[in-house]
């Protein structure tokens, strides 16, 4: 996390990782409170401003740019990547599945007829 109070930070999602073929990578979205230093109980400040942006559920994404003329020098180490995770080509069944995994009990109890597969993809039982 960021140390400087100067820091902006962008998270993005999976469709602007499929928009730049992988330049930008998606990272979880978790907000967590954070306390100071201090250890008197007080928070930290913090500004967000979430940006959400959604085309039709149908839709199929593809990359709007080649990222073989942009230069990059990304460490290994540094990048964050669910190993069992496809990303899928259109909009709702991505959006499907990222709802699927982040709300299991919501799922089950509104899908019982359905199942998420180890790699993220959503097959009937």
């Amino acid at each position: 996390p960021p140390t400087d109070s100067n820091t902006l930070v962008c998270n993005i999602g999976e469709l602007a990782e499929i928009w730049t073929d992988g330049y930008f990578l998606a990272t979880p979205h978790r907000v967590l409170r954070h306390f100071s230093n201090e250890n008197d109980g007080t928070l930290t400040c913090r500004t967000s401003l979430p940006i959400f942006y959604n085309p039709k559920l149908d839709t199929v994404m593809k990359p709007m740019v080649d990222i073989k003329d942009l230069p990059w020098d990304r460490k290994q180490q540094n990048q964050w990547r669910r190993k069992n995770n496809i990303v899928l080509g259109s909009v709702g069944e991505n959006s499907f599945k990222s709802l699927a995994r982040s709300h299991t009990n919501v799922f089950q109890r509104h899908h019982s007829d359905l199942r998420i597969l180890y790699d993220g993809r959503i097959m009937k039982k």
